[in-house]
């Protein structure tokens, strides 16, 4: 069975959800087939599925500007399972539908929940690693203790 996250928007739950308001487009993180579904509503029809070259998104959300979406490569386990431990976010181009950077955490840390601060426009995502650290790198922090803590 594949397995689709949806990504809609929603103020209430910000990490798993986005739209882009002036394209009027869905993104969805196609878990089964390890691609970034962009979708047309209002067709009813996907415009392209972007691969992801990770197993497997968790998650996605859109830049503010809208032109730009972040997949956490989250790993082929569920949540303190045993399996993969992802240590990629993909920074997806959503005109030209295709990988434009890559954010690399160096270790595994199962990146997830990724979220737009409302105040200062930096992607934070949500991270599994247990032990300490500080990680900064174009405008990821992560200074927390715990697991699923902000990076």
């Amino acid at each position: 069975m594949k397995r689709t996250t949806l990504a809609i928007l929603n103020h209430d739950c910000p990490c798993f959800h986005t739209r882009l308001h002036a394209a009027g487009l869905l993104l969805a993180a196609n878990k089964g087939n390890q691609t970034l579904g962009i979708i047309d509503p209002a067709a009813g029809s996907q415009l392209a599925a972007v691969p992801e070259d990770g197993v497997t998104g968790h998650e996605v959300i859109a830049s503010p500007d809208g032109k730009r979406a972040f997949v956490p490569i989250y790993g082929n386990a569920g949540v303190g399972k045993a399996g993969t431990d992802g240590s990629l976010i993909r920074v997806i181009d959503i005109a030209a539908r295709q990988i434009t950077d890559t954010i690399d955490f160096g270790k595994g840390v199962r990146p997830h929940c990724p979220m737009i601060g409302p105040k200062n426009g930096l992607l934070y995502v949500t991270t599994e690693w247990t032990g300490p650290s500080r990680y900064r790198s174009r405008n990821l922090e992560n200074c927390g203790r715990d697991s699923h803590r902000p990076a």
